[in-house]
């Protein structure tokens, strides 16, 4: 892993191109990163280097204080970044955007914005059940009812003689008679499932 730099975000904006089409940006504030501490193998297990920025915007308490020896400003955001070699860095050290140069593509990684006290639906980006309005249908029997044949009536639109769905016939015998599943009692859903029957 290289180095990198610590920043926070202003915002978006556009440039435009030498064609002239906009091209979506974001506007990073990075100020000059101090070098606050390097890690080495024999004394921490791995190679690192520590950059902090914002010196005193923040007052700090005495366990953070005391991170920052000698004259090192005492910085309120403090980030590392695994490298393979030190070499060449130094405590008090600062770094800028001179690092880069245009046409580099970097990794950015940032926090998001806090969306307070959230449920679980938005929290951990799960999807409602959506039932059905009518009330003496369930969101199982909607889901077993698409398991079976149905037959839709368009002689009368109005509720409740909207469709009658009829039994499968597996299995049938010499003896087999059909049999309606209605989901109203209405004189209508009768007349359609005789109806229905007259025809096999």
């Amino acid at each position: 892993m290289t180095i990198g730099l610590l920043g926070r975000k202003v915002g978006m904006t556009q440039i435009f191109a030498p064609d002239g089409t906009s091209v979506p940006v974001t506007v990073v504030s990075i100020e000059p990163n101090t070098v606050t501490k390097l890690r080495t193998p024999d004394q921490d297990g791995y190679t690192a280097v520590q950059l902090g920025i914002e010196a005193g915007k923040r007052r700090l308490n005495k366990p953070d204080q005391g991170q920052f020896k000698g004259e090192l400003p005492a910085c309120s955001v403090v980030r590392e970044f695994r490298v393979e070699s030190t070499e060449g860095m130094t405590l008090g050290q600062t770094l800028d955007v001179s690092l880069f140069a245009d046409g580099d593509l970097v990794d950015v990684t940032g926090i998001s914005k806090g969306k307070g006290f959230a449920g679980t639906i938005k929290r951990h980006s799960f999807r409602a059940v959506l039932r059905p309005t009518a009330p003496t249908i369930t969101a199982s029997q909607a889901r077993s009812a698409l398991l079976r044949p149905q037959v839709v009536s368009t002689a009368a639109p109005a509720w409740p003689a909207t469709w009658v769905s009829i039994a499968p016939p597996f299995r049938r015998s010499p003896s087999f008679v059909p049999t309606a599943r209605r989901t109203c009692c209405s004189s209508r859903a009768r007349f359609l499932a005789r109806r229905t029957h007259s025809s096999w």
